[in-house]
């Protein structure tokens, strides 16, 4: 993991449920850039805050990933709430 990409994203969402569908429809965009999920959760005070931690094989991945504007277009069809707080870091 050393030398990988980190992700942390939180973001609010119209319904949980429908966000979920619209998540999972959009691995394959996902895969494309070595993502892969570390855990994904939910703000125990607000569930519709959605968290999301990922991998990347490296910052730059990270970085084109959070980038695409395909990517805004996704969590906008899925019901996403406002701008995302979006984190990239260097795994240690």
């Amino acid at each position: 993991m050393a030398g990988s990409g980190l992700v942390f994203v939180s973001h609010e969402v119209k319904d949980f449920a429908a966000w979920k569908k619209g998540y999972d429809a959009d691995k394959p965009n996902r895969d494309k850039v070595g993502l892969v999920e570390l855990a994904l959760g939910r703000d125990a005070a607000k569930p519709n805050v959605v968290l999301i931690a990922f991998q990347a094989p490296n910052v730059e991945a990270a970085q084109a990933f959070a980038a695409n504007p395909a990517l805004k277009e996704a969590m906008m069809a899925a019901g996403v709430i406002g701008m995302p707080d979006m984190k990239i870091g260097n795994a240690v």
